[in-house]
């Protein structure tokens, strides 16, 4: 397996965890682990700061880590046109996640 690299804030939990998918898995597991990151990326955005630090008071790795462990997930402001993307991707397993077409359907 190869070593995973990006911004720890940003990654799903499975990439965090080094999961490696297997050989059989379904083509488009490691997509979904993108649309956890794109709406990590748009919750910073709405929120004019991480979401996982602004909302959890975590300012490192490890009580970040612990948060995540706990199921906290990145949170969008109430009037932010994204606020539904929660469910669509961090309130789902990786399996069942948002593809990058149900998350642009949600947005356009």
């Amino acid at each position: 397996p190869r070593d995973g690299c990006g911004t720890f804030t940003h990654m799903a939990p499975e990439v965090r965890e080094h999961f490696v998918y297997p050989a059989r898995a379904r083509a488009d597991l490691p997509a979904r682990a993108d649309a956890w990151s794109l709406a990590c990326v748009l919750s910073e955005l709405a929120n004019g700061a991480n979401g996982l630090y602004a909302h959890a008071r975590c300012r490192d790795e490890k009580t970040l880590y612990a948060a995540l462990e706990r199921g906290f997930r990145p949170r969008f402001p109430r009037d932010s046109p994204f606020l539904g993307l929660s469910a669509l991707v961090f309130e789902r397993p990786v399996t069942t996640r948002a593809t990058a077409s149900e998350i642009h359907a949600y947005i356009a």
